[in-house]
């Protein structure tokens, strides 16, 4: 398997990569997403796909099944075409459209991933000692008053990575101050232990947004929803799971600041104006807001139907199979990563993995920590998130023999004020609320 990233590796052998992370690595380890241990799910999803083809008893149907009033499923084939995602208004961000911008990102990259390459058990050597100092000093970085975020990355300068490589303590703020400042006299050092600290302006806020669209029939993940309580508010429906603590029964899911802890949820953000009692899809009967995760579960109710997939273009289902993985830090630099929001739309803007286990700072909430960053590629035509796509899934896309894999790694929930994505991993979601992708058990 190989996953859709900036810069392969240059081993193509595709077996798991043994002591991963550990000093004597001698090769750089190939990224999570497209590890041996991906394998036994895409097969499973394929098992399914041929027996739905061949019309067996697990056939696409039992997948996009009845909702608790009885409702008949549809057929892909029987969709509506005016089903459709909903406009896209003007964008909040405004990224620079160039060629040569994009052109020079994925050079960088590609020394950055060589040189990783190359050198890989002495930088491993090298951020396992930085980790293990970052450890020490995380409450004291968490109670700091300028501070917004904080990881383990490699040194920046004007925004770039610098060669040769080093790890570093990489420090957010919400602004640097200028000398003479009187906040100065709280300024971060210029090493912990040793290890150098760089620091880096950058803030998070949640990705809830302020606008109506469109009801969709069958409901599927990148539609936008809101709690009937919120009706200014309104996020994303990231995906349809399967609870495996009801019997795989179908659920929502989506984020806990998008819906809250329990009440209503409608379909169009404008039901009560325009679509009246079937804008209800359900209510929220499980949520959680910690210092991992971000998500709830909604029971389905009402009489629409709904698919396993996302949102792609005309509203229908992405092409590929739907499995879930864990991206790891050899997908650093590496992954390209998208995801369908309910504002920016099925345009599948990639962004590259920066960093897996980032300590963040949110706005209006507090410090969360193990998180996801991915950040905006230079030259991109449309924003990577906006305001809205809280809720939303974060996918690598996998291509192993010709057939397609959509990898689902996160739960989006926040986003830089320089237009990155924040996501909670998945995997914790998923041993939170006991959920899966799939609605038969593994074979």
């Amino acid at each position: 398997m190989t996953a859709n990233k900036a810069a392969p590796p240059a081993d193509d052998d595709d077996k798991l990569s043994k002591g991963r992370g550990k000093k004597s690595s001698a090769k750089r380890p190939k990224p999570a997403v497209s590890r041996k241990s991906t394998r036994k799910a895409v097969a499973k999803s394929r098992k399914e796909t041929g027996q739905r083809r061949a019309g067996k008893k697990t056939s696409r149907k039992s997948t996009r099944k009845k909702s608790s009033s009885g409702a008949p499923a549809k057929s892909r084939s029987k969709r509506s075409s005016s089903v459709g995602t909903a406009q896209t208004p003007p964008q909040r961000l405004q990224p620079v459209a160039t060629a040569a911008a994009a052109a020079a990102f994925y050079d960088e990259l590609s020394q950055v991933n060589e040189e990783l390459r190359t050198r890989w058990a002495e930088l491993s050597q090298q951020r396992t000692h930085a980790e293990e100092v970052l450890s020490r000093f995380v409450d004291l970085l968490k109670s700091h008053p300028e501070v917004t975020g904080f990881h383990v990355g490699l040194w920046r300068k004007d925004n770039k990575i610098v060669r040769p490589l080093e790890y570093c303590i990489q420090v957010h703020v919400a602004e640097k101050l200028a000398k003479g400042d009187p906040r100065m006299m709280q300024a971060l050092p210029p090493d912990f232990d040793g290890v150098r600290v760089d620091v880096l302006e950058r803030s998070y806020s949640t990705a809830i947004g302020v606008r109506q669209g469109v009801l969709f029939d069958p409901i599927l993940g990148g539609v936008e929803i809101r709690n009937e309580g919120t009706p200014n508010r309104f996020g994303t429906l990231g995906l349809c799971v399967f609870s495996e603590s009801s019997g795989r029964a179908p659920h929502y899911l989506t984020n806990e600041h998008v819906v809250g802890s329990g009440g209503r949820v409608l379909q169009p953000a404008s039901g009560n104006a325009s679509a009246g009692a079937k804008a209800v899809i359900g209510s929220v009967i499980d949520s959680e807001r910690t210092g991992f995760v971000d998500a709830a579960l909604i029971k389905p109710s009402g009489n629409r139907t709904f698919d396993v997939g996302v949102a792609g273009p005309n509203g229908q289902p992405l092409d590929g199979d739907l499995v879930p993985g864990t991206l790891t830090k050899a997908d650093e630099h590496v992954t390209r990563c998208f995801k369908i929001g309910a504002m920016t739309g099925t345009g599948q803007e990639v962004g590259i993995v920066e960093n897996i286990n980032e300590h963040i700072n949110i706005k209006n909430f507090g410090w969360m920590d193990n998180q996801i960053i991915v950040n905006p590629i230079p030259g991109s035509s449309a924003p990577l998130i906006q305001e809205g796509d809280s809720g939303s899934v974060l996918i690598a896309r996998v291509t192993h023999q010709n057939r397609e894999s959509l990898i689902v790694v996160g739960l989006v929930h926040a986003m830089t004020d320089d237009g990155g994505i924040v996501a909670c991993h998945f995997s914790r979601v998923q041993e939170r609320f006991r959920i899966s992708l799939f609605d038969i058990n593994p074979v």
